[in-house]
């Protein structure tokens, strides 16, 4: 039986647990905020998409809806374009 009600979740909070996800890339790998990019993939994953390029266009288009002030719209444009490029030929 499937249900038509969803799940409401605060971003913030969501973020906060990704803070929490311990970093294992080395200093040079460290571009961009690894919590900034496990919100963009969970929540383009969650509407659907499931290549990597999918999820960095995805991410692309609701930077502003997915941020709340400047700082963090930088945060996810970022990650967006780490995505973009991290997808070259990833798609399969």
């Amino acid at each position: 039986m499937e249900s038509n009600t969803g799940q409401v979740f605060n971003l913030v909070s969501l973020y906060d647990r990704f803070q929490e996800v311990q970093d294992k890339r080395k200093p040079k790998g460290k571009r961009y905020a690894l919590a900034t990019i496990l919100m963009g993939i969970f929540l383009a994953k969650l509407c659907g998409e499931d290549k990597p390029s999918g999820i960095a266009e995805w991410v692309r288009l609701r930077e502003q809806w997915i941020t709340q002030d400047a700082e963090a719209e930088a945060r996810v444009h970022a990650a967006s374009q780490y995505l973009s490029a991290y997808s070259g030929g990833c798609d399969r």
